[in-house]
C-alpha cells in the first residue's frame, strides 16, 4: 500500500493546484529567496543552507577558501596514496629480508618440481615471502634460463602458484578497513575476488596442463618463431617515484636470492647492499697479488638507515615489516577519509556511476572487456598487480567501485603483471637456447592468465561463481572478523605448507591423504546444491544440516570461544591499568 497520511480538515487531497504551488515554492527556495505571498512564514534555515552550498552566492573570499580547501584535500589524498604505494614496496622488501633466502632455497630445489603440486605450493609460498609475483616470475625465468630448473615443464606450476601468492597483499590491505563492518565486508570481498579467480583458475588449469602440457607446447611453438638477438633492460616506471623514499630505509641486493637459488651460499652475498656503486675502477683482480702501484676499486658507500647495522638481516626485516604495516594502515585510513571529503555525497554518486557505468547502446556489452584492458595497461605501467589491486580495494570498501567492476580490472591486472616476466626474459644474457627457455616460462604465465580469463569470465554463470565465492568471504568476515586472519594463515601458509610436505612423500602419500579430503568436499558441495535446488529428492534427515553438531556447520561456537578469550584479556588489561594507576597515586598523593 502507498503512504496514506490524514489531511487537515477542510483541505482537499493533493489537487493539481497544490502541486503547482509546491513547485512554485521550491523554485523560490532554490533561488535563496522567500516566496512573496508568505515571506513571513518561510524559515530562513533552508535558504541559508542553499546560499552556503551555491557557488554564485559566495563572496570572492569564500570562493578562494573553498578552492584552497579542495586543493589541500587533494594534496592530502595524493600524499596518502604515495605513502600507501611506498608502504607496499617496504612490505615487499621486509618480507624478502625475513624469508628471501628460504624462498631462494626452495626455488633452487629443482628435483622437487617433478610433482606439479609441489611446484605450485612452492610458487605460492615463495611469492608470499617475496610479496611480489613479478619478483618470483623473474627469478623463475632466470633460473630456467640458467638451467637450475632443468625443464620448462617444471616452471609452469610455479608461476601458477605465484599468481595465487600475489593476491595476499590486497587481502592484507582490506584488513585496514576492519573497523567499519559494512566497509570491511565490501573491501574483503573486493580483495578476495582476486584470490577466488586465481584459486579457481588453478583448480581447472593445473590438471589440464599436467595431462596435456598445452601451455608448454603452445609457448614452445611461439618461441620457436622468435629471433632472440636483442637484449633489453627491465625498467620500472613506478620505482622511479617510490624508490627514493623506500631506499631511505633499506636497499636490497636483488640478485642475492637468485644466487641463493643457484646454491651459492657464501657469506659475501648479502641481501642488504654493502656498496652502492664504483667511484673509480681499479686494476687489481681477486687472484692477483697486490703489487706496488696496484689500485683497488673505490666503492661508493650506501646511505640508508640500516647500513652497517649490527642487527641481523632477519631482525631488520621484522622492524621494516612493522614500519610497513603501520604506514599502510595509516595511509589507508587517511586516503579513505580524504577521498570521502573530496568527493562529498553528491560527487561520490557521480564518480560511482562513472566508475561502474557502461558504454552507450549495444557497446555496453564491451564495457567489462574495456575494464580488462585498462587493468592490464595500468599494471603494465606500474609493473605490479599488487599495487594496482591494493589501490582499488579501499574504493570497493567505501562503495565507489562495485564488485562486478572489480573483477574485470583484477583479471586485466593478472594479464598485465606478466609483462614483467617478459621484460625479465628480454634482459637475459647468454645462449639463445637458454634465453628461449626463459621466454617460454614468461609466455606460459601470460597464456595461463588468458586461459583463466576465457574459462571464468565470458560466460555469466561461470563469472557468478567467482563473484559468489568473493561475496561469501566478505559476508563471513563481516560477521566473524577474526576469520580474515585465519583465512590468510590457512590459505597462504598452512595449507600450501601441508600440501608441499605431503608431496615430498610421493604420489601415494599425497593421494592417500588428499583424495578423501576432496571427496568429502565434493559430497558437501553436492548436498548443498541438492538442498538448495532439489530438496524433495533428499531424505528428510538430509534436507538440512541439523543432524550434524553445530561446530561442524557454523563458526558461531568458535566465535563464542574467541570472544570470551578476548574479553578476558581486555578485563585483565583494564584491571592491570587500574592497579598501576592506583600505585602511581599512592606514590604521588594529591596535596
Amino acid at each position: 500500500m502507498g503512504d496514506v497520511r490524514p489531511q487537515p480538515a477542510g483541505n482537499p487531497i493533493a489537487t493539481g493546484a497544490s502541486v503547482e504551488g509546491e513547485k512554485d515554492e521550491n523554485k523560490f527556495l532554490l533561488a535563496g529567496q522567500a516566496k512573496p505571498s508568505d515571506a513571513g512564514s518561510v524559515s530562513l534555515a533552508p535558504m541559508e543552507e542553499v546560499r552556503k552550498s551555491n557557488w554564485k552566492y559566495k563572496s570572492k573570499k569564500q570562493q578562494a577558501r573553498t578552492v584552497a580547501a579542495l586543493l589541500g584535500k587533494l594534496l592530502v589524498l595524493i600524499t596518502a596514496l604515495y605513502f600507501f604505494i611506498c608502504s607496499l614496496g617496504i612490505l615487499s622488501d621486509a618480507f624478502q629480508l625475513v624469508g628471501g633466502r628460504e624462498a631462494g632455497d626452495a626455488l633452487g630445489e629443482s628435483s622437487l618440481f617433478v610433482n606439479p603440486l609441489a611446484g605450485l605450493m612452492i610458487g605460492v609460498i615463495a611469492t608470499v615471502l617475496l610479496q611480489s609475483s613479478s619478483t618470483t616470475t623473474s627469478i623463475i625465468v632466470a633460473l630456467t634460463a640458467s638451467g637450475v630448473i632443468q625443464k620448462v615443464e617444471y616452471s609452469i606450476p610455479i608461476v601458477m602458484g605465484a599468481n595465487i601468492g600475489t593476491s595476499v597483499t590486497n587481502t592484507i590491505v582490506s584488513i585496514g578497513q576492519i573497523g567499519d563492518r559494512e566497509q570491511f565486508k565490501r573491501a574483503f570481498a573486493g580483495a578476495t575476488v582476486h584470490d577466488m579467480f586465481n584459486f579457481l583458475s588453478v583448480l581447472v588449469l593445473l590438471p589440464v596442463e599436467a595431462v596435456s602440457h598445452y601451455l608448454f607446447y603452445l609457448t614452445e611453438a611461439i618461441v620457436n618463431t622468435m629471433s632472440l638477438t636483442e637484449e633489453a633492460d627491465n625498467q620500472e616506471f613506478l620505482s622511479v617515484l617510490t624508490d627514493p623514499f623506500i631506499e631511505l630505509f633499506v636497499q636490497l641486493n636483488r640478485s642475492a636470492i637468485i644466487e641463493n637459488a643457484r646454491g651459492n651460499h657464501t657469506e659475501e652475498i648479502h641481501l642488504l647492499k654493502q656498496h652502492c656503486g664504483i667511484l673509480q675502477e681499479g686494476n687489481c683482480t681477486v687472484n692477483e697479488t697486490v703489487a706496488e702501484g696496484c689500485v683497488e676499486n673505490i666503492v661508493q658507500k650506501c646511505d640508508y638507515a640500516f647500513f652497517n647495522s649490527s642487527l641481523s638481516e632477519r631482525a631488520i626485516g621484522v622492524i621494516m615489516l612493522l614500519i610497513a604495516l603501520f604506514m599502510l594502515i595509516t595511509a589507508l585510513l587517511v586516503m579513505v577519509k580524504a577521498l570521502r571529503s573530496v568527493l562529498g555525497v553528491q560527487l561520490e554518486g557521480v564518480v560511482k556511476k562513472a566508475a561502474n557505468g557502461n558504454l552507450p547502446g549495444k557497446a555496453r556489452y564491451l564495457t567489462p572487456y574495456l575494464a580488462i584492458l585498462i587493468g592490464a595497461g595500468v599494471t603494465m605501467l606500474v609493473q605490479s598487480s599488487s599495487v594496482f589491486t591494493s589501490t582499488l580495494t579501499p574504493l570497493v570498501g567505501i562503495g565507489i567501485l562495485d564488485l562486478e567492476r572489480m573483477l574485470p580490472l583484477t583479471v586485466g591486472s593478472n594479464i598485465g603483471t606478466t609483462f614483467t616476466g617478459i621484460l625479465a626474459a628480454l634482459a637475459l644474457k647468454g645462449e639463445a637456447e637458454d634465453r628461449r627457455h626463459g621466454f617460454q616460462v614468461a609466455f606460459a604465465h601470460l597464456f595461463f592468465n588468458i586461459s583463466g580469463l576465457l574459462v571464468w569470465y565470458p560466460i555469466p554463470a561461470m563469472r557468478n561463481v567467482v563473484l559468489g565465492c568473493a561475496r561469501f568471504m566478505g559476508e563471513t568476515t563481516a560477521k566473524y572478523r577474526w576469520f580474515a586472519i585465519l583465512y590468510l594463515i590457512l590459505a597462504f601458509l598452512l595449507i600450501p605448507g601441508l600440501v608441499f610436505g605431503l608431496s615430498l612423500g610421493g604420489w601415494q602419500v599425497m593421494v592417500g591423504v588428499l583424495a578423501p579430503v576432496f571427496f568429502v568436499f565434493f559430497l558437501v558441495w553436492l548436498l548443498n546444491m541438492l538442498q538448495k535446488h532439489r530438496r524433495s529428492y533428499l531424505p528428510v534427515r538430509l534436507q538440512t544440516w541439523d543432524f550434524l553438531p553445530l561446530w561442524l556447520t557454523s563458526l558461531q561456537p568458535y566465535d563464542a570461544v574467541i570472544s570470551k578469550v578476548l574479553g578476558a584479556l581486555r578485563r585483565r588489561k583494564k584491571s592491570y591499568t587500574a592497579a598501576h594507576d592506583d600505585e602511581g597515586t599512592e606514590d604521588h598523593p594529591i596535596p
